[in-house]
């Protein structure tokens, strides 16, 4: 595996967890009328965003590994008209501003239109954050990223971290209530439907090894085999994730099966372009 990518790998994933808190919490609890003028979550208005800085605090950081001189990052802002990546790293950064904004009004204006506006800003660029960073490696000059597989895998990753987070942090932030309490569970079954769900799309669609997924072209004698180990280590993490939850609602075990297993599964994808 291409283990000196390392830092690209922490950055994805983190980045991705963050967007899918975005979905699974500032976007019901913030946006859907039936949850924005609840009073009982409004602790759990604030952990969201919070999570989401922290995650992208961190993935920035990870970030900086993969640079060969971390004192120019900055110009990867300038070239947002026509490069992707700098259109990820301005996502990135709106996403990140606007969240910690969104903590911070949560928490001394709760349920205040303000917050309403700032949420839509703040699920708006955690899809341009990802739509960015899937258009970064679905290029056609790496034949092995080149297909429905790449985007597919980063849904994927949105989806179980962060409908697992949204579970956590409302199973344990504030003092649940009814309304709180049918949100946890909400969320915990709609982790089993995820976890499920992206356990068979592992099989049939993950880069190079799903069922359906493309092959070709790759080096003849390239061995594959180290990375077929480590995408069935991925697999029977992810199947482990979902025992945690769908028979003993261990959510935060299941976390950590499920991130374990998404840093495999992107280990794998960083290694597809050189058969190793």
């Amino acid at each position: 595996m291409k283990l000196r990518e390392w830092p690209l790998v922490l950055f994805t994933v983190l980045g991705q967890a963050a967007v899918g808190a975005a979905l699974f919490i500032v976007l019901p609890l913030y946006i859907f009328p039936g949850w924005a003028a609840i009073r009982s979550v409004d602790e759990l208005r604030i952990a969201g965003p919070a999570a989401i800085v922290a995650l992208l605090g961190a993935a920035a950081v990870f970030s900086l590994f993969h640079l060969g001189r971390p004192q120019r990052a900055f110009r990867a802002l300038t070239k947002s008209g026509s490069s992707w990546l700098s259109r990820e790293v301005t996502a990135e950064m709106i996403f990140g501003i606007a969240s910690a904004a969104l903590a911070v009004l949560a928490w001394k204006m709760p349920r205040s239109a303000a917050s309403t506006t700032l949420s839509v800003l703040v699920v708006a660029e955690a899809g341009a954050f990802i739509y960015s960073m899937a258009r970064i490696y679905t290029i056609a000059a790496v034949p092995a990223w080149f297909s429905p597989a790449t985007p597919v895998s980063f849904a994927s990753t949105t989806l179980v971290l962060g409908s697992l987070i949204g579970a956590i942090l409302s199973g344990t932030i504030g003092t649940p209530g009814l309304d709180q309490s049918r949100f946890h569970s909400g969320l915990t079954g709609a982790a089993v439907i995820i976890l499920g769900a992206s356990f068979v799309i592992a099989i049939l669609y993950a880069p190079r090894f799903g069922v359906f997924a493309r092959k070709e072209p790759f080096p003849v004698a390239a061995p594959i085999r180290g990375l077929a180990l480590v995408q069935a280590m991925r697999l029977a993490l992810l199947g482990l994730a979902l025992a945690f939850v769908g028979f003993g609602s261990a959510l935060v075990p299941a976390l950590a099966a499920a991130f374990i297993s998404e840093i495999l599964g992107r280990f794998v994808f960083y290694s597809l372009p050189a058969g190793f």
